[in-house]
């Protein structure tokens, strides 16, 4: 999923306002193991949260965690509460607020999108002029069964889809270093 991000920070610089930067993604591979590496932009995370930031964001992923494991008629109210905690982050962090709404919109929400998952960026960029020192970003991306992303993606259009469908067209482009 880092390189989804990576791919979609080049698309839309817009993410930037809310992710932080993503560089490379690469495996080693070591005997008969393959692990994998990711190198973002650094970020500070803090010890402490401010508390509106933290509120909306655990509502969101507490939410979308209901929604994803409820299975009931009423289960779309979790949805609805997860939509409204993104709608209050936007008075705050309208960049974490972006971030979260467009990886719904795809079809990969960040479920693991909590405090303890998002920090403060310490520079601005020079080349990325949008991008301030001081906001609230994403730095993990992951977080999303085949379970919740059947569930998110039940009334879209197109074919059914997996996870892994999804993300093997980047899966294959890893560079691997022995």
């Amino acid at each position: 999923s880092a390189l989804f991000w990576k791919e979609s920070q080049k698309k839309n610089p817009k993410l930037l306002s809310g992710t932080a930067k993503v560089h490379k993604v690469f495996g080693v591979k070591k005997s008969d193991k393959t692990y994998y590496f990711i190198e973002r932009e650094y970020v500070d995370v803090p010890n402490y949260c401010p508390v509106p930031i933290r509120q909306y964001l655990n509502k969101y992923v507490d939410e979308f965690n209901k929604f994803c494991t409820v299975d009931n008629k009423y289960s779309y109210i979790n949805l609805e509460r997860a939509r409204l905690a993104t709608e209050q982050l936007k008075k705050t962090t309208p960049g974490l607020s972006y971030v979260l709404q467009y990886a719904w919109d795809k079809g990969l929400p960040l479920l693991d999108a909590s405090e303890n998952n998002v920090g403060m960026r310490i520079k601005k960029s020079r080349k990325r002029p949008s991008t301030k020192m001081g906001e609230w970003v994403v730095f993990d991306f992951g977080g999303l069964s085949q379970r919740c992303f059947d569930k998110v993606t039940k009334d879209s259009k197109g074919n059914k889809a997996n996870i892994k469908g999804i993300l093997k067209k980047y899966c294959s482009r890893v560079n691997v270093l022995k």
